[in-house]
């Protein structure tokens, strides 16, 4: 699997896991708005219906109080008129029967109200036989009784749609309560499972760039054996094989140039050591850097320095280290005359005298890293010079005795032939 397809696939997981979380909500609203329209649907018509019986009711009663008042023909309208409305509204309380309890009260309501107009239609046939006082003792005895009735059946439709519709408002309320908890659960259920998918994924990509951060550290520091572990077959993994080679390569060069370079140390060593001269590098600090055998018999320097040693510590004679200084500092070496170029270091009783040579080494870019100090014993050239100057005194000397007896000789012998 390609390290794309890996990122596309966590991403594609996350998006998965936000589609559920919306879909849960969706599903809970759907559920929410079952439960509402199901209030709407169940209870609120039969609601409706019971309110308007009581008031086609109510009117049906004030005509018959006109009915009983004279007003016949007017009461008689009205009745029939409200009765079409009530037996509408009834008809609809029977089609929307929904709860249990709810057909028994219909049925009672339908038959006190059956009775009801019954009375009336009782009335309206012996019409002519009611005086008003009459008539109003009448309707207190025989029709405000089954008024009540009915209408105290239609508020109890009503309670009961009511309280029903209370309950399942409430249990909408537990059912968005569910929904918005639940809800909240899978979210961050999501949100955990999403973090943790997040996390192993982040690692699994950051530990093969780790393992690379941590070999080109090693590398860097000159471990070439590091090898970056291939984990996986996507970029990362192939990546992490063309790494392993070219740590191969690096360490082949490598150790060829080690062994390039351990060859020209070893034979530069070499030809130092046939040097019979003294060779002596030092670097920018005036710090000993490197000395051939021939310069560590001269300076009677026997054992190993571990530390690198200053100028002042093994030359005896100050001025060299003076004009290795301003070698330093000017980046020219001096020109002195051979005579002011001897250095005379006295050991044992013996004194040995040295040609010292002054060299500026420079790099690529021509700066100045370090100096070289050349020494050739000149002690023998020295003596035989020395040997010379005391044969020419010996030999003036020894000529110039008979010379002067000679002369003198001369001399008397001209004062004696003159005259």
């Amino acid at each position: 699997m390609t390290f794309k397809k890996k990122i596309l696939i966590g991403y594609g997981i996350i998006f998965l896991l936000m589609g559920l979380v919306v879909a849960w909500a969706v599903t809970n609203l759907v559920m929410l708005g079952k439960a509402s329209d199901a209030i709407l649907k169940e209870n609120y018509r039969s609601i409706l219906a019971a309110e308007n019986m009581v008031d086609a009711l109510e009117r049906q009663d004030s005509a018959i109080l006109l009915f009983f008042m004279g007003d016949i023909h007017q009461g008689i309208a009205q009745f029939r008129e409200n009765e079409a409305v009530f037996l509408e509204w009834l008809a609809r309380a029977k089609d929307n029967i929904t709860i249990s309890g709810e057909t028994e009260l219909v049925k009672a309501l339908e038959s006190d109200y059956t009775a009801y107009r019954q009375r009336f239609s009782e009335l309206t046939d012996f019409r002519d036989r009611y005086e008003p006082l009459n008539g109003l003792s009448i309707y207190q005895e025989t029709v405000y009784p089954l008024f009540i009735q009915v209408r105290k059946k239609c508020i109890d439709l009503r309670y009961l749609n009511e309280e029903t519709m209370y309950k399942a408002s409430i249990q909408a309320g537990t059912v968005s309560k569910q929904a918005i908890g639940s809800t909240v659960v899978v979210a961050v259920s999501a949100l955990a499972v999403a973090l943790v998918f997040c996390l192993v994924l982040a690692n699994r990509i950051v530990r093969p760039l780790q393992h690379f951060m941590n070999a080109s550290r090693r590398i860097s520091s000159g471990d070439y054996t590091v090898r970056v572990p291939v984990e996986t077959g996507d970029e990362l993994g192939l990546l992490a094989g063309e790494f392993n080679r070219m740590a191969d390569q690096i360490r082949q060069y490598h150790e060829m140039n080690i062994e390039q370079i351990i060859s020209e140390k070893n034979k530069g060593d070499a030809i130092l050591s046939s040097i019979e001269d003294g060779l002596l590098v030092f670097d920018t600090r005036l710090k000993v850097t490197g000395i051939n055998p021939a310069a560590r018999r001269m300076l009677g320097l026997t054992r190993v320095e571990t530390a690198l040693p200053e100028c002042v510590d093994i030359l005896p004679d100050p001025k060299v280290c003076d004009m290795i200084r301003k070698t330093v500092e000017t980046g020219v070496h001096p020109d002195l005359p051979d005579e002011q170029r001897i250095m005379v270091f006295s050991e044992k009783d013996q004194s040995h005298h040295y040609l010292f040579s002054v060299r500026a080494i420079r790099g690529s870019s021509h700066d100045l890293t370090g100096i070289v100090l050349l020494l050739r014993d000149v002690t023998r050239m020295k003596e035989v010079e020395q040997l010379k100057t005391e044969f020419i005194m010996a030999a003036s000397h020894e000529l110039r005795t008979p010379l002067t007896g000679l002369g003198m000789s001369v001399d008397l012998l001209l004062e004696h032939a003159a005259p």
